[in-house]
């Protein structure tokens, strides 16, 4: 990651913690539905 990445103001880091979570909730729900013929 760039350097100034690791400088985030609140605003941005609450956004980007609110894009990871949301990553990590896409990604779970794809794998229910991979298991779940």
């Amino acid at each position: 990651m760039a350097p100034e990445g690791r400088r985030l103001t609140s605003n941005s880091r609450k956004r980007f913690e609110l894009y990871e979570s949301r990553e990590k909730d896409l990604s779970s729900t794809n794998l229910e539905k991979s298991g779940n013929p």
